[in-house]
């Protein structure tokens, strides 16, 4: 790896870490804003939610925008945006004003990941492009520790509003950098090319027009709607194990400490993944790699039911919680391993033509799963008990695999770096193996 592509990685994760941050930001500060205006937690729902809402529509958003007017002039407009209405929620005097404000800021947070996907993998050589792709999935949780930290540093000293400051400024000074240190796709340059030179060609010859009817023509709709439910299946999965171990370890007798701790050793075994995901990509097939994680996070589901303690006091007679973590982090490297290559596949699957958009589709349907997770998972344990719960986890987890099993033969990605000679930094990336 040379500096060029060394460069082009760090102002990415840069920037898709700063947008992690500023995913996050709400629920780090939304404490102290609620104690300032003296209203209840509950009060900020809709704002808490307003967030994601805006980041499923800008994931379809960004990743369709990219595909007409370029990945690296979309993720510059996604930053530019959230940045400006970041900063726009220090004028909010009601919950129903922060709740429009991170609405519209969530259409620049949720844009910016899906050409991000598209760029690393059309611009960085075949054997970068799976790290690259594991690289841009642990910004996010990057982001997310950050937010945590400097909210422990900055709002007992300086105030909640000093988050907003901070983090609508940075991310505008990132895109400074950005502007001049990122360059556009070699692939969809060379379809710009072809369109403006392209008067006289054969309609076939025309490159695909980067519309959502485009991901279901011919060939291309097996793979779409394999992945589009690979990315619902997996993310209802996830948010399951997210938002219920919690509440699971502490109606088992656990402490809040205990249930706390073990979701970070879940999280922190899903950094581990991450990289070691990219790794093993940057050897074998993504989909493969994808249905072996999957295929490892079913067993863990399968052994979280047989084995794992359920009670403080099984835990000593079953091994002591060395074996408890163990299982929690086997676990959490699993999902978070399927996770990171289900995204490397989406990226490097899809015809350039629309593969912002194919990113952008499959990261709504995760959204739209993680909505589903949340609302059902409650529900399922209350009614039918702890055994359904997790057989529907499970189930979800297996429906992942299928779907990756039946996109085989279907990947349609073609990205010849040969077709694309760009003017500026593009090629010394491409081209320097």
């Amino acid at each position: 790896m040379d500096g060029s592509q060394i460069l082009f990685l760090i102002v990415i994760v840069l920037l898709l870490t700063v947008d992690g941050v500023d995913m996050q930001i709400l629920s780090v500060t939304v404490s102290a804003i609620s104690e300032q205006w003296g209203l209840p937690l509950s009060a900020f729902g809709m704002a808490m939610a307003a967030g994601h809402l805006g980041a499923a529509i800008g994931a379809t958003a960004g990743g369709m925008l990219a595909d007409r007017i370029g990945r690296r002039t979309t993720i510059l407009l996604g930053v530019l945006w959230f940045s400006l209405f970041t900063l726009a929620t220090l004028m909010a005097r009601t919950t129903g004003e922060i709740a429009f404000a991170r609405l519209v800021a969530g259409l620049g947070l949720g844009g910016c990941l899906p050409p991000a996907l598209a760029l690393v993998s059309e611009t960085l050589p075949a054997r970068l492009r799976a790290v690259g792709v594991s690289l841009c999935i642990l910004a996010n949780p990057l982001g997310i520790a950050a937010a945590g930290g400097c909210a422990a540093l900055a709002i007992p000293r300086f105030g909640w509003e000093s988050m907003y400051i901070l983090f609508g400024f940075i991310p505008l000074l990132i895109a400074v950098i950005g502007y001049f240190g990122l360059p556009e796709s070699p692939a969809f340059l060379a379809r710009a090319a072809e369109r403006q030179g392209g008067g006289g060609a054969s309609a076939s010859s025309q490159p695909a027009k980067a519309t959502p009817r485009a991901l279901f023509k011919g060939e291309h709709r097996r793979l779409t709607i394999s992945i589009f439910i690979a990315f619902f299946s997996a993310y209802l999965a996830l948010t399951l194990v997210l938002n219920w171990m919690p509440s699971l370890l502490k109606s088992g007798g656990f402490s809040v400490e205990i249930a706390s701790s073990a979701l970070s050793t879940f999280s922190l075994a899903g950094i581990a993944a991450t990289l070691h995901a990219g790794l093993l990509m940057s050897a074998h097939d993504t989909r493969r790699v994808a249905m072996g994680f999957t295929a490892g996070a079913i067993l863990m589901v399968m052994t979280i039911v047989v084995a794992l303690p359920t009670s403080p006091a099984s835990v000593e007679a079953s091994g002591g919680y060395i074996f408890f973590y163990g299982i929690i982090a086997a676990a959490g490297f699993m999902f978070n391993g399927a996770m990171t290559s289900l995204y490397a596949h989406a990226a490097g699957s899809f015809d350039p033509a629309v593969r912002a958009t194919g990113v952008g589709f499959s990261a709504t349907c995760g959204r739209v799963g993680a909505i589903v997770g949340a609302f059902i998972g409650a529900r399922v344990f209350e009614m039918f008990g702890t055994s359904t719960f997790f057989i529907l986890m499970m189930g979800m987890i297996a429906l992942t695999f299928i779907a990756l099993f039946l996109s085989g033969g279907a990947a349609l990605a073609r990205t010849p770096a040969s077709k694309a000679r760009p003017e500026r930094m593009t090629p010394s990336i491409q081209d320097r193996r």
